[in-house]
C-alpha cells in the first residue's frame, strides 16, 4: 500500500505525478463546453491529491529525521 511504504519517496513521485495531471489537464486539454466544469472537477481533484500526497511525504520525512521518539 502506498501509505505504509518504508520509501516515502513514491508518495513524493506520486503526487508530483499528480500535480503535473492537473497542469496538464487545465492547460493543454481543451473539451467541448459541455465538459468544462467535469474537467474543472477533475483537475481540481488532481490537485487536491497532489496536496495531500506531498504533505504526507514531508510529514514522514520530517520525522524520520528528527527521530521517532519526538513529537
Amino acid at each position: 500500500m502506498l501509505l505504509r511504504t518504508r520509501e516515502p519517496r513514491r508518495l513524493l513521485m506520486a503526487g508530483l505525478t499528480a500535480f503535473i495531471l492537473a497542469n496538464i489537464s487545465m492547460h493543454y486539454i481543451h473539451p467541448p463546453k459541455a465538459w468544462v466544469d467535469t474537467m474543472d472537477a477533475v483537475s481540481g481533484f488532481l490537485y487536491g491529491i497532489a496536496i495531500a500526497l506531498m504533505l504526507m511525504f514531508a510529514w514522514i520525512n520530517g520525522g524520520r529525521r528528527r527521530g521517532a521518539g519526538s513529537a
